[in-house]
């Protein structure tokens, strides 16, 4: 399918195949267990594979409850395809018993939907992989691609779960855990402060002590200074 949005919150349950989706400016290839969500108005081109064809199920929803999800989920369970099944069976059923089941699968649906979002073994080790990084690679470039490739996570899900986890900006953690390195070095050796913002990846002694300025309200000297005085 060409480039397209829709106006409504849209659930597409992968049942067979697989098939490329062009998405956020990226490219991701999706397959049979897949459950893909689209928001209101988000634009998606689809292309599926010819040699193995795509079997899925869609529902169109209005509820805006899907803002801020991943727009992929993956239902290792099966319970979202079971569910999506039944509901599917049932579309034809007018009765008010009818009405009332359809309603029940609806509620389970969402409850499973909201379940997936939930990573807990990510959770454990998002941060911890994150700082471990970092800390091995101070005086080198990093980039929010690194960090999320070495998380294994795509940039975009990666961004989410760490700000939801740390309160923060992974590249924040990465001023911050430079700038702590560089005060360590300040107070523990008399290196001036030339030779340690490059050790700490700070550039040079300008922009350390702009940022230690920003964070700390003092320039690098002045703790340095309060150290030898109180030894």
């Amino acid at each position: 399918m060409k480039p397209h949005s829709h106006p409504f919150d849209e659930l597409i349950i992968m049942l067979k195949g697989r098939m490329s989706v062009h998405i956020d400016g990226r490219v991701e290839q999706v397959q049979a267990g897949d459950v893909l969500l689209y928001i209101a108005g988000t634009i998606h081109e689809e292309i599926s594979d010819k040699e193995d064809p795509v079997e899925s199920l869609f529902l169109s929803i209005s509820t805006g409850m899907f803002v801020g999800a991943d727009w992929r989920l993956q239902d290792r369970e099966g319970r979202v395809r079971q569910l999506g099944a039944w509901i599917y069976a049932d579309r034809s059923a007018l009765s008010e018993e009818g009405a009332g089941a359809r309603h029940t699968l609806l509620v389970a649906l969402f409850a499973e939907l909201a379940r997936l979002q939930k990573h807990p073994e990510e959770d454990a080790t998002v941060l911890s992989v994150t700082r471990h990084y970092i800390q091995r690679h101070l005086t080198k470039k990093i980039t929010l691609d690194k960090l999320a490739r070495e998380a294994g996570l795509s940039k975009f899900h990666y961004s989410r779960v760490y700000r939801a986890l740390a309160g923060c900006t992974p590249m924040e953690t990465v001023r911050e855990m430079r700038l702590n390195y560089a005060c360590q070095l300040l107070l523990t050796t008399h290196l001036p402060l030339k030779q340690i913002a490059p050790l700490a990846g700070l550039g040079d002694e300008y922009q350390f002590s702009h940022l230690f300025r920003k964070h700390h309200g003092m320039s690098p000297g002045q703790p340095r200074r309060r150290a030898v005085v109180a030894g």
